[in-house]
């Protein structure tokens, strides 16, 4: 089988068609078998892996041997085949989601993750793409069970990773609520249960998926807590209760003892959610939006260069607030050096927030020279003098502390709004 599928996708053999009856009807009785058999059958795993790669050949593969079984003549090669399809297709990906042999869920999972990637702009809605309205409902089927392996069923750590990554690339087209065991979940309560797992996790790979999805429902869960605050039904801190959590774990993630997996997660996180935690447009996040600048200005001064440059990118994000340059020079430069996006940012919450909220403000900046010279103060441990661990042997604390207190004198010369 493993042969027929190699010559099948490097050459143009032509097979008659008994033979690919049989080999799909072979196929079809393996998928169709419901005997329990024990894992320790040698060779057991990897015949099934075949298997699920032969199923899934044929659900991408109009021409392959694996497709006679299947109505596929309306399908094309551009990777949107799995939307286009009928509910058939997303039947057989739930039954093999369900399988007992994880490399099979694992090699189910990144099929479908290389699927969707390719759908990344398009709304899986857009009738003018060809998505019927028929095979969204399928996909709402399988994007509940994706939501049940990732907060109840999955327990492998390399297929939970993937159940997260997949999760990351739709959920920004999928409507709330969400549906877990048959139960309607809010947005909120989605980013209370990446909470609770991201704390329950000891495995830094899922803990990095996990935050990299909850970054996603950020827009969401902002736009949600607008609404419910505007209807004064619930206290604030209760409201805003989910977000702090969420934003003590964002700032866990970005410290320098985190591996660099889980400061790059935090560093996107924070440039992808910019709108809404750095600037808070309707003002709901008080104070705890300080944390947010918090997280930037440490990873803008991280110790890796891959972490320092996904972060810098958010300054064009907030070029509007920046005045120092010359005007239009952010709106055709996208990338700024990390060093001058630190200074640039800094400048960015002054004169975002000034007005807002002066005495956060001040506070802020006080805060962050005082954090500085505590950190500088310390004294270094026999443990830690060969041993660059928790160091970060990049941040200058000095510099640092000049670009703040710059600020903070420029702050002592702007008229005070009353």
């Amino acid at each position: 089988m493993q042969f027929l599928l190699h010559m099948d996708q490097k050459s143009s053999i032509s097979s008659t068609r008994s033979l690919r009856l049989f080999l799909n009807k072979v196929n079809q009785q393996e998928l169709d078998d419901t005997t329990h058999y024990s894992s320790d059958i040698p060779g057991l795993t990897d015949f099934q892996t075949t298997v699920v790669n032969y199923a899934l050949v044929g659900l991408t593969s109009p021409g392959s041997f694996a497709s006679t079984e299947f109505d596929v003549e309306s399908l094309d090669n551009t990777g949107f085949s799995l939307l286009h399809s009928a509910s058939k297709y997303v039947t057989l990906l739930l039954k093999l989601l369900c399988s007992k042999h994880y490399e099979v869920r694992l090699q189910v999972l990144q099929y479908m993750k290389e699927t969707f990637r390719v759908t990344d702009s398009c709304s899986l809605r857009d009738n003018s793409d060809g998505i019927e309205d028929a095979n969204y409902e399928s996909f709402l089927v399988l994007h509940s069970h994706l939501i049940t392996m990732a907060f109840s069923l999955e327990k492998h750590p390399a297929c939970l990773v993937e159940v997260f990554n997949l999760l990351t690339c739709t959920s920004g087209k999928m409507e709330f609520p969400w549906h877990l065991n048959d139960k309607s979940m809010s947005c909120i309560e989605v980013l209370q249960l990446t909470s609770e797992l991201r704390n329950a996790s000891r495995r830094d790979e899922v803990c990095c998926a996990v935050h990299g999805f909850s970054g996603t429902l950020v827009p969401f869960v902002y736009q949600q807590m607008q609404e419910i605050l505007l209807q004064k039904t619930s206290p604030v801190e209760r409201v805003l209760q989910p977000l702090s959590e969420w934003l003590a774990l964002l700032h866990h993630s970005a410290r320098i003892d985190q591996s660099i997996e889980s400061r790059e997660v935090a560093a996107t996180v924070v440039k992808q959610s910019a709108p809404w935690l750095l600037e808070d447009p309707t003002d709901i996040l008080g104070i705890r939006v300080f944390t947010s600048w918090k997280v930037l200005v440490d990873i803008l001064q991280d110790e890796d260069a891959v972490v320092r440059d996904i972060i810098a990118g958010v300054v064009w994000q907030l070029r509007r607030h920046i005045t120092s340059l010359d005007k239009g020079v952010l709106d055709v430069v996208s990338h700024v050096q990390p060093t001058l996006a630190l200074e640039l940012s800094i400048e960015a919450m002054v004169n975002i927030w000034w007005k807002k909220n002066r005495d956060a403000c001040l506070t802020t900046l006080v805060e962050w020279i005082e954090d500085d010279q505590d950190e500088k103060d310390k004294p270094a441990s026999e443990e830690r003098l060969f041993e660059r661990g928790e160091i970060n042997t990049y941040r200058e604390e000095v510099t640092f502390q000049r670009l703040v207190g710059k600020h903070l004198r420029l702050c002592s010369k702007r008229p005070v709004l009353l």
